[in-house]
């Protein structure tokens, strides 16, 4: 332009502020890695991804630049350390419950089955209770029988001897413990008495007991 000139021309590259790509990088590693690492399987992945943060947090810290460009790089690198221990160790703890839970699975696959055992058809049996003596009578008879977890208890008096009481019983077939007993105490002038349980005519406890007022007890399973 004639008579004057020419106005200077700003810098092609611009003025504008520096900034740091790697720590940028490494703070969205960082955030990533840190949200990937609570989950199973994922983790893993984020252990890497933690890994790479770091590399990158270190590479933007040692940048020629302003501390102010740097801080991304910072806070890159902290959250992805951060992000690498916790994805390690909770990889260590789904890896340790999954492994629990199998071997459980294998060892209950493994124990043998318990069949229950079969219940039996009720049954009706000829109960019989006898006391005998040199007495003429007994102060005392007791008698009982537990049948299917049933009590069933009675007592005589002054009863002459000797003595039978004969009981028609029903075991239902259940698995509680059936037994029997009989207990019986001699009166005056009785040096000895004797007791018998005997179940379908068959003789399953026998007891004998001497001397004045002696007393006997007869008990007995159902079998």
């Amino acid at each position: 332009m004639p008579g004057g000139a020419y106005a200077p021309q700003p810098p092609a590259g611009g003025t504008g502020k520096p900034r740091n790509g790697f720590g940028l990088a490494a703070l969205i590693l960082g955030i990533v890695a840190i949200v990937g690492s609570v989950i199973p399987i994922l983790n893993i992945g984020a252990a890497l991804l933690a890994v790479l943060g770091i590399v990158f947090g270190i590479i933007g810290i040692r940048r020629k630049l302003t501390p102010r460009p740097r801080r991304s790089a910072v806070a890159g690198l902290i959250l992805s350390a951060i992000a690498l221990v916790l994805a390690v160790v909770l990889a260590v703890v789904y890896a340790g419950a999954i492994a629990a839970g199998f071997t459980a699975g294998l060892e209950r696959a493994a124990a043998p089955t318990v069949s229950a055992e079969p219940s039996r058809a009720p049954v009706d049996h000829e109960l019989t209770y006898r006391i005998s003596s040199d007495a003429p009578t007994a102060t005392t008879i007791t008698y009982s029988s537990t049948v299917d977890g049933t009590l069933a208890e009675e007592q005589a008096k002054d009863a002459a001897l000797p003595w039978i009481k004969t009981l028609d019983i029903t075991d239902g077939g259940g698995r509680n413990y059936d037994s029997f007993a009989l207990t019986a105490t001699a009166g005056t002038g009785g040096t000895k008495i004797s007791c018998a349980i005997l179940l379908d005519g068959e003789q399953i406890s026998h007891q004998t007991s001497t001397g004045a007022g002696a007393s006997v007890t007869c008990s007995a399973p159902m079998g």
